[in-house]
């Protein structure tokens, strides 16, 4: 029993919600890659982050075709990549301050349903 089941999601629904996981968890490897292509002057990486942008694209445009809104496909993916990118950044050494906590959980609680 997954997440979609146990929120009540089922059929169409479910599919919807699997792609845009899909689509934020390829956009959140696309961003670490993004990181190590160093302005794209490192060939792999870029070359990875570049596949993992376009499989995010096709993810979202799936999601949209089964039956998703625009405004909560992207902003459920573009929320969820905010949280990703702030621990992929921790990763890295970047500092997680008390503000960026406070303004992601603002942002993850805007488009909770």
């Amino acid at each position: 029993m997954g997440l979609p089941l146990l929120c009540g999601m089922t059929g169409l629904h479910m599919n919807v919600a699997i792609q845009l996981v899909l689509a934020a968890v390829f956009n959140i490897a696309a961003i670490f890659f993004l990181k190590r292509a160093d302005g794209f002057t490192v060939f792999w990486p870029m070359v990875a982050a570049l596949v993992l942008i376009g499989l995010t694209q096709l993810f979202i445009s799936r999601a949209m075709a089964s039956g998703a809104s625009t405004g909560v496909a992207i902003t459920a993916v573009v929320v969820s990549v905010m949280v990703g990118a702030a621990v992929i950044g921790a990763a890295f050494g970047e500092p997680l301050s008390m503000q960026r906590m406070v303004g992601l959980l603002i942002a993850v609680l805007g488009v909770w349903q």
